[in-house]
């Protein structure tokens, strides 16, 4: 087997980020061992997977259709296996982050193929010594052709606005991310690429100055606007947000008429940190000890040990006072 003849295929050639790709590896000899690995750099961020496999009777692997074997980040058959499983490569910080800061150009994705059975922990210096059989790199899009990415600053307001390609109009999303701060356009420029408006608002350590916004006004601002644009369906949006962003957005949900559908990832009705306020008076908020938090292995808060909850009832957005439908996720489910 020349390494000259081995190919890696990866189709569609430029996808969205959320479309499955096909992978196909051609050339190798029959049922032979080989190590794949994926490998996304993005900023000064790595993260890598690994899958192994055993070619057929032709020489192929076929990732969509053939289990990966024990050894790698994952065993089965998992089309996209080697995307879900990817983690953070060793020597970084615990608890980074995937994510594209400029959503107009390609999440860029490399893929090694490594000859035989190689253990996760010794990929990397086979890929460093360029030891490989076929390497090849393929882009992933975060905004499809024909969607339009709008900068807004307009009064308090700043954020991004994403309007799909085609006339529309379209449904409407308010998109809140937590304390990561400033603008994350990740979420609302695949939202705009599936066919929804999304406005992603910055409110936390926002700009220079890294203002953050803890009344529930600002939000509904947000909505306004959002709701002011002849690309949007009216009278009615939807908000989606992700830690201190889904605190907000249940709130929304609550307090705000135009908001009808809302969905939380990774958060909860019970403020612990950050306070927020409306009409000038404090919504629900919990205190808790910093110190009792857990935390996961890599970094992550698992759970809040709330100091007044023994002794008083727990205070909570109330989210059930409007007939507004509600998604709960978390990164356990």
């Amino acid at each position: 087997m020349s390494s000259n003849s081995v190919t890696i295929d990866v189709t569609p050639k430029v996808p969205l980020i959320d479309e499955v790709i096909h992978i196909v590896v051609k050339g190798l000899s029959p049922c032979h061992h080989a190590t794949l690995v994926c490998r996304v750099l993005e900023n000064n961020a790595r993260f890598f997977s690994t899958a192994i496999y055993r070619s057929d009777v032709n020489g192929v692997v076929d990732v969509s259709k053939m289990a990966a074997l024990d050894g790698g980040s994952y065993e089965g058959v998992e089309p996209m296996g080697l995307i879900w499983s990817m983690s953070q490569e060793p020597g970084q910080k615990p608890g980074r982050r995937m994510m594209k800061s400029d959503v107009t150009t390609p999440l860029i994705t490399h893929l090694y193929l490594l000859h035989g059975i190689i253990p996760s922990d010794e990929c990397l210096s086979f890929i460093e010594d360029k030891n490989w059989l076929a390497y090849v790199t393929f882009g992933r899009l975060y905004m499809a052709e024909g969607v339009k990415r709008i900068e807004v600053q307009h009064g308090r307001l700043v954020g991004t606005l994403f309007i799909p390609a085609g006339q529309g109009p379209f449904p409407g999303v308010l998109d809140l991310f937590g304390s990561i701060g400033g603008i994350v356009e990740d979420r609302s420029s695949l939202l705009a690429s599936r066919g929804v408006a999304s406005l992603t608002l910055g409110h936390f350590q926002v700009g220079k100055d890294k203002v953050q916004y803890s009344d529930l006004e600002y939000f509904e601002e947000g909505v306004d606007y959002l709701l002011s644009n002849e690309k949007v369906i009216k009278p009615y949006i939807g908000v989606i947000g992700t830690s201190v962003g889904g605190e907000r957005a249940a709130a929304l949900s609550a307090y705000c008429p135009k908001v009808r559908v809302c969905v939380l990832i990774n958060s909860h009705c019970l403020p612990c940190e950050y306070e927020l306020r409306y009409h000038g008076k404090r919504l629900a908020f919990n205190h808790y000890d910093r110190d009792l938090v857990q935390y996961s292995d890599v970094g992550m808060i698992t759970k809040y040990n709330y100091t007044r909850a023994r002794a008083e009832k727990m205070n909570s957005i109330p989210v059930s006072v409007r007939s507004t439908t509600k998604c709960h996720i978390r990164s356990t489910d």
